[in-house]
């Protein structure tokens, strides 16, 4: 736990520079992205073994994720909170899940949403915002 603790940290610390990218640069973050991904995607699957429950998916595409994903953040964090963090981060993970993330415009302070949907049955798995 410790270890996908500072993982975050990491993440974090990175997506919150102001540091202009190469391709190369942004491509090994994608890729640390990816494989955090999949660390948290184990330790939910591992924790909720009824997850497997098939391959048929109801969040077919990243626009119904967003739809579903902005009814539950709008009713926790509130729907202006949520608007001002668009555009948000959507990436498919293993052809099940849906992770969402929001954003903020350079040199302003706060912390951004941060969902996994099973795209599946819709169900959340892991909601948090940070500060």
């Amino acid at each position: 736990m410790k270890q996908l603790l500072l993982l975050f940290i990491l993440f974090s610390l990175f997506s919150c520079s102001t540091k202009k990218y190469d391709y190369s640069e942004m491509k090994k973050e994608q890729e640390f992205f990816e494989r955090f991904l999949k660390i948290e995607i184990a330790l939910i699957e591992q924790e909720n073994p009824e997850l497997n429950i098939g391959t048929e998916l109801i969040l077919k595409d990243s626009t119904a994720a967003v739809e579903v994903a902005e009814v539950i953040l709008f009713n926790i964090y509130g729907k202006k909170n949520i608007i001002k963090q668009r555009p948000y981060t959507i990436l498919p993970v293993q052809d099940k899940y849906w992770v969402m993330e929001g954003s903020l415009p350079k040199n302003t302070k706060g912390g951004v949403f941060f969902i996994i949907l099973d795209a599946r049955n819709s169900k959340v798995l892991k909601v948090k915002h940070g500060k």
